[in-house]
């Protein structure tokens, strides 16, 4: 009996300090231009149409999955009674590479952006490939509370 539990002793450290399978992380991956550039004009165009007060540019961005926006009126509550209102229009954005994510069939964009009412906010644009080309399914603004 003392020598199974030793053994079971022995191979649990054993175990424990063997290397381990599981491989090193990736290294970051370079995004393939194309691509970034298809994400980038789509947060671009979304924005632009978000600042002109255009539902239908707007919708053109969005892929017809997306949750929660089955309409005109969803669109309008969203993004012009909602976001508009509270922050106004874009005046500027930078994406930050690091926080965002350039898979061909889930990709996510992040940015920080200036608002005519907020100073900073974040854009969240997430993204579906839907007849070969990225659509929105989700487009946040969110408000990055700074110290006063």
């Amino acid at each position: 009996m003392r020598r199974l539990v030793f053994r079971v002793l022995v191979m649990t450290f054993m175990t424990a300090l063997a290397p381990g399978e599981t491989p090193a992380p990736p290294p970051p991956a370079t995004p393939e231009p194309a691509l970034a550039k298809a994400l980038k004009t789509t947060v671009s165009r979304a924005v632009g149409s978000y600042n002109s007060v255009d539902v239908q540019g707007l919708r053109r961005e969005f892929s017809r999955q997306a949750p929660g926006l089955p309409d005109d009126a969803a669109f309008r509550r969203l993004f012009f009674r909602y976001y508009l209102e509270d922050l106004g229009r874009a005046k500027s954005m930078r994406l930050v590479p690091a926080d965002s994510k350039f898979d061909p069939e889930r990709a996510m964009l992040i940015y920080e952006g200036v608002f005519d009412r907020w100073p900073r906010v974040k854009v969240s644009a997430n993204f579906i490939q839907e007849s070969g080309a990225p659509k929105l399914v989700q487009l946040r603004f969110e408000r990055i509370e700074t110290g006063y």
